[in-house]
């Protein structure tokens, strides 16, 4: 409760007590929880307001921006070397603005000099949970730092805009067949769906990313479920037909390996009868039953022939020092039911781990199973 009171005693005061300034501001380093423009930036939401403004909509101020290669919020950080939150190491240098992007900074009140804070809330101390508070408990400082724009122009510049209000109770969204696997092959972002008697999916960045190249067209559900349906089987058979030469093969080496086992147990026996018969040889050349030479002859036949076999059991051994193997899969029964699915199943989206789309005539999928990608070409 202290620590609240003290945040909320701040906020009233019209600090900025959040860890990153907002696109357009940095941290003022001679007045602590003070914001200041950053000029680069600054001219950047100038120039989105100034769009707006004109009539413009967030998707035509968005591929204006693109257009003319300006950085996003992430990439101007990024570019500038300061601190992000999170783990933003694999965001790739292809990441472009947005209507989404546009839209928060439209409608952000900070730009005006007003301090907003207070947005949220966590229920109680060390809580992983954030609630969302009315606009009506949020905490506003007019005046708290310099404005970018001012007044008229945010109110112009957000006549326009359609503002989207969560409806509490509201039913939950249906999930799409291919949710979260599909993408551009293009842009890398994730291709929109658009539902109806013949839904389709769309890059939403076509209109956005203008020198991009992006897939600016539609995939049609149904054709996407043949393709992927077909593509998954292919994957499917072949992984199976080579586990199955892969089995075959272990069997007709574990019937060789029985055979050298039991050419070991016969060698061995011979070193050891050799052993022996060595021994003989040399007790009856001491009693005088062999002379000289028939002695020598028969132990140098004798060794020779035990050479040969410890050389054979050398040779054996080595061929049967075992080898490393990782054991298969248990998702046979899984890709039997795929190869008798007659449309897609969650078990056929199970094995797709992502479909990029270039056109409707060039689809890569990649499996979520096997070594391979495959990349489908076909008539649209």
């Amino acid at each position: 409760m202290k620590v609240r009171q003290s945040y909320i005693a701040k906020a009233k005061n019209g600090e900025f007590l959040c860890g990153v300034a907002p696109y357009g501001f940095i941290k003022s380093t001679t007045e602590k929880n003070k914001l200041v423009i950053d000029g680069e930036s600054a001219d950047v939401v100038r120039r989105i307001f100034a769009l707006a403004c004109e009539g413009l909509t967030t998707t035509q101020i968005a591929a204006a921006l693109n257009g003319d290669g300006v950085d996003t919020p992430l990439m101007y950080r990024k570019r500038k070397g300061r601190t992000l939150r999170g783990d933003h190491s694999a965001v790739a240098d292809t990441v472009y603005w947005s209507d989404k992007n546009v839209r928060t900074v439209l409608t952000d009140e900070r730009y005006t000099g007003v301090q907003v804070s207070s947005k949220t809330r966590k229920p109680k101390p060390g809580s992983r949970n954030t609630q969302c508070l009315p606009e009506s408990e949020w905490i506003k400082v007019p005046g708290a730092h310099e404005a970018i724009v001012t007044e008229d122009v945010f109110a112009k510049a957000n006549a326009g805009i359609v503002r989207y209000k969560k409806t509490t109770g509201a039913a939950p969204k249906k999930r799409t067949l291919f949710a979260n696997k599909t993408r551009c092959g293009y842009c890398g972002r994730a291709l929109r769906h658009q539902s109806g008697l013949n839904s389709y999916h769309y890059c939403g960045g076509a209109r956005q990313n203008t020198g991009a190249g992006c897939f600016d067209g539609k995939l049609y559900v149904d054709e996407l479920k043949a393709v992927a349906l077909a593509a998954v089987k292919t994957e499917a058979r072949k992984v199976l037909d080579e586990r199955r030469k892969r089995q075959q093969a272990a069997k007709r080496e574990l019937s060789a390996k029985d055979a050298m086992l039991s050419e070991l147990k016969q060698l061995a026996s011979q070193i050891s009868f050799l052993e022996r018969r060595g021994i003989s040889l040399y007790e009856d050349y001491a009693d005088e039953k062999l002379d000289r030479d028939g002695y020598l002859s028969e132990k140098s036949k004798c060794s020779a022939e035990r050479e040969r076999a410890e050389a054979r059991t050398a040779e054996l051994n080595g061929r049967l020092a075992p080898s490393v193997q990782n054991p298969a899969p248990n998702d046979a029964p899984l890709l039997r039911r795929v190869l008798d699915a007659a449309d897609v199943t969650d078990d056929v989206l199970s094995l797709i781990d992502c479909v990029t789309v270039y056109d409707p005539t060039r689809i890569e999928i990649r499996f979520a199973f096997g070594d391979t990608n495959v990349t489908v070409d076909h008539a649209s």
